[in-house]
Parts: C-alpha cells; sequence; structure tokens
C-alpha cells in the first residue's frame, strides 16, 4: 500500500477514536489505551500487512524506560516453544516486525520470540502519554485455531501488538500456553481500518462506521471502546442472522445451509437477561460467529466465536454472552486465577435458565454439569494416583483442555450453585451487580471479588468460595438443594 495511503487512514482512525462516545462513557470514566489499526489483507487471505499505531497514556506510578507487547502469531511458528497448534499445520504463520517509531522518530526494538520490547529514548513519567507506531507483517497460517484460514473463513485473533499488563512494578509477559484461556489484557479503545477483497463479509469486536468499495477492493472502518482484545473473521460464505435488544443489534454469522434461529433468539435473551440482572450492555454490537473451530468457543470484545461442532450450540451462545460481562468488561487475571470469570460464566449459562424462571431446565444444567464432573473425578482417581481436582490453580497446571473444562467450568459452576445456594436468588443478583459495577472496564483481584460478594449479600460468600478453591482432592459437601429466595 502507498505510504501516503496508510497516512491518511491513520489520521481517519485515531479522529475516530476521538470521537468515540456512547454509553460506555457515560457509565464509568476510564482511562483507556488507544489502538489505530491498518490492516491491508492479501488476495489468497494468507498475509496482511499491518501498521498499529498505539497512544500509550502512562497510567502507573513509575518512569518508564521501556514499553513491551505480546506477539501472539509466533505461537504459529514451525520452532515455536510455546505453539498454539496440537498436531502440524500445512503452513505455519507469524509475525515480523519490520519497523518501530515513536512521534515519527526510528526506535530500538528487540523482538524475541513472543514479546516486543521497545526503548524509549528518555523515561515516560506517570500521567504522559507517547504515540508508538508498529509496522509489521503477519504470516497467517492455515488452522482452525484463534488465528488462521481454515475453509474458507478467516479468523483473525490476537494478531496484532497488544501491550502488556504493567503490574508489581514491570511487564508481565506470562509465556503462551494452547490450555484453557492464557490471556491477561486491560480495556482498550480500538479504531481498526480493514482492507479486502470486496466479495468478504466481516465480522469483529465493535461497530461498523463505513464500508466503501473501490472495484474488487473495499475498506471497512470499524470502533470498539471499552473492550479487552479486538478480533475478527472474514468469509465470502457467510449467512447473517439479526435481530436486537434495545440500542444493541445482534448478528450471528454462519456458513451452512440450517436455521440459525433458535441460536439467534438465545443470545437476544441472554443480553437481556443478564442486561436486566448484571448491568446493561452498553454496546452497540454483539456479534456471534459460528464456522469450523477446533474450540467449543472463544469469546473477545463484542464477539463470541462457536464452533459448528459443539453438541450444545445454545449453551455456548449464553455462556460467551455471559463472558461479555466477565471476561471482557471486568476482567481479571485469567493465568494465575483461571477460575474467577470463567467459573462465573459457566455458572450463569446455567443462571441464565433461573433467571427466566424455567427452574426445571436450570436444575437439568446443574445436574448434567455436576454428573459429567462426577465422572472426570471417578475416572481420574481410578487411572492415576496423582490426579489433581484444585480449582485454584494457574493456567499452566492443566494438561488438557478437556481436564480444565471438566475443573474450571464444570466445578466451577458447583461452585457459584453452592454459593446461590447459600444467599438465595435476590442476594445473588445484587452481588453480580456489586461486582459488575465496582470493576467495569478494569481488572478485579479474587480477593476483590470475594469482598464484593460478601459486601453485597451480608454473608461469607468468600469463606464458602474458599472451601471449595483449597480442595486439593475430591469434592465433598456437594450442595443440591433448589435455591430459596432468603437465608
Amino acid at each position: 500500500m502507498k505510504k501516503w495511503t496508510v497516512t491518511v487512514l491513520l489520521v481517519s482512525i485515531l479522529m475516530l477514536l476521538v470521537a468515540c462516545n456512547d454509553k460506555l462513557s457515560e457509565q464509568k470514566q476510564e482511562v483507556l489505551q488507544k489502538y489505530a489499526i491498518v490492516l491491508d489483507i492479501s488476495e489468497d487471505l494468507l498475509t496482511a500487512e499491518l501498521r498499529t499505531t498505539i497512544s500509550y497514556y502512562n497510567d502507573t506510578e513509575n518512569d518508564l524506560n521501556e514499553i513491551k507487547f505480546r506477539l501472539y502469531p509466533n505461537t504459529y511458528q514451525e520452532d515455536s516453544p510455546t505453539c498454539a497448534y496440537f498436531s502440524q499445520l500445512s503452513k505455519y504463520g507469524e509475525i515480523t516486525i519490520n519497523e518501530v517509531s515513536i512521534a515519527g522518530v526510528p526506535a530500538t526494538y528487540d523482538a524475541v520470540e513472543t514479546v516486543l520490547c521497545v526503548a524509549l529514548a528518555s523515561p515516560l513519567p506517570p500521567q504522559k502519554e507517547i504515540e508508538i507506531s508498529i509496522n509489521c507483517t503477519l504470516d497467517i497460517p492455515e488452522s482452525d485455531l484463534r488465528l488462521g484460514l481454515h475453509n474458507n473463513v478467516l479468523r483473525l485473533a490476537h494478531f496484532y501488538p497488544v501491550l502488556c499488563v504493567y503490574e508489581n512494578g514491570a511487564w508481565r509477559t506470562d509465556e503462551f500456553y494452547k490450555v484453557g484461556n492464557p490471556f491477561y489484557h486491560e480495556c482498550a479503545e480500538y479504531a481498526v481500518t480493514v482492507l479486502c477483497k470486496e466479495n468478504l463479509t466481516v465480522a469483529s469486536t465493535g461497530k461498523t462506521v463505513s464500508e466503501i468499495k473501490n472495484g474488487e477492493q473495499k475498506t471497512v472502518t470499524i470502533e470498539a471502546k471499552g473492550v479487552r482484545d479486538f478480533g475478527l473473521m472474514l468469509s465470502e460464505n457467510f449467512k447473517i442472522a439479526e435481530s436486537k435488544h434495545g440500542d444493541t443489534v445482534i448478528r450471528y454469522y454462519y456458513t451452512d445451509n440450517g436455521s440459525k434461529e433458535a441460536e439467534l433468539a438465545a443470545a437476544t435473551s441472554a443480553i437481556e437477561i443478564f442486561s436486566d440482572t448484571v448491568g446493561i450492555y452498553p454496546y452497540p454490537v454483539y456479534t456471534i460467529v459460528e464456522s469450523d473451530f477446533y474450540f467449543g468457543s472463544a469469546g473477545f470484545g463484542n464477539l463470541a466465536m462457536i464452533s459448528t461442532s459443539s453438541a450444545d450450540t445454545e449453551k455456548l451462545v449464553i455462556y460467551e454472552t455471559a463472558q461479555q460481562w466477565f471476561g471482557n468488561m471486568v476482567g481479571n487475571d485469567n493465568i494465575n486465577h483461571c477460575w474467577q470469570n470463567e467459573a462465573l460464566s459457566a455458572f450463569l449459562a446455567n443462571y441464565y435458565y433461573y433467571l427466566k424462571e424455567n427452574k426445571k431446565s436450570y436444575e437439568e444444567q446443574k445436574g448434567n454439569d455436576r454428573k459429567e464432573y462426577l465422572a472426570f473425578q471417578t475416572s481420574r482417581q481410578n487411572n492415576s494416583s496423582s490426579c489433581s481436582f484444585d480449582l485454584n490453580r494457574t493456567v499452566y497446571q492443566f494438561t488438557t483442555n478437556y481436564e480444565y473444562g471438566m475443573v474450571i467450568h464444570k466445578k466451577g459452576s458447583m461452585m457459584f450453585d453452592a454459593v446461590l445456594d447459600i444467599v438465595g436468588k435476590d442476594r445473588m443478583n445484587k452481588a453480580l451487580k456489586a461486582y459488575y459495577h465496582d470493576y467495569a472496564y478494569s481488572v478485579a483481584t479474587a480477593e476483590q471479588m470475594l469482598a464484593s460478594f460478601d459486601q453485597a449479600t451480608d454473608r461469607k460468600v468468600s469463606a464458602l468460595v474458599r472451601s471449595w478453591l483449597d480442595e486439593k482432592t475430591i469434592i465433598s459437601g456437594v450442595i443440591t438443594n433448589t435455591p430459596s429466595e432468603e437465608v
């Protein structure tokens, strides 16, 4: 792409970031980092030129001499020590850094595996801002994972240089791991311009501001505010089912010939139920894409990816919708406290039916989770002398995604069922609202989460949760009574 064209595009999307003002701004004022991204995708969808400009505001208490970014596409390299894939790929991928500049001046940088370190010519004091531009070439793998081209669907997640979290006086550069959800991000604002073939439909985080066609090419401009990451999917085969709740448009993208009315209805209903129970969904669009996908599902800002091979698509849709509140809006350290928002969202995928006054379905979902988990637990006890059923462990301590799902999702959901049994529906709803209100668009520690629940319910929820988190062997004392309204 010509240099002047890129410059014009960057100026345009930076103006979008300044102009972005929606319900999120009305709810809570946060200092958010700003990404302006231009993504020029090749005709064969296997490479892209990527220019990312980050307006970085130093919200730490320290002078910074360097700023670090994650380069997740490098986990798709053939020789990656922390590979994202589970078997050989027909085509591997990576991200190559071509140039880094600060305020237009070339900067010194070092890119090693999945970490980019940009040196600052002079220390950046607290409450000061700089602009870092990173020019890259993205080599896209052929895979059905979070990043890759598969069956004419291009999936782009964690494809750009992502700011590391600065915590306790240092940048977090936790090693990537292909089990679980090993990402730890802060909310940011995004203005993204995608240049691609005219016949491609783009499904993404955020709201499409404009789509301009120019012969066989088109330019799609997207904006998103207050999201924890940005993802998009492209295909010439997408079909779209659409509905609306309040000011939010819900879109369901798919490639097969079946009807998706049930899945779309579940997404719309979940937006309504969780908005009423937890807090209003503040974004103008919620997007779900169903396609061939190795994982059952994955969630990003305003975007959920669902696998066509999932046994219970409706439940995954509800789960990923819950993740928009607890995972996207309310963040946590997914590396060291996997259970915190993932277990809560798994519980909400069942609790959704209770909130709809369908206690029978709630009890069925809860019973199915308990049955699956106990079968897993029994099998592991019979076949391993060193098995662990501990909820409170890092993502690196799970050996498979099956184990992660059984412990974090199934057992974790049961843990919050036990909380509901103790506090009742009214107090549980109050706790969910409090947790959301206290930490929306920021990051909550496990202790802060439990403190919110204790204060909102006037019960020692934290003591009950810790009894589950501290369980190192088998489940004991599982409470299965129907929740009462008052305790």
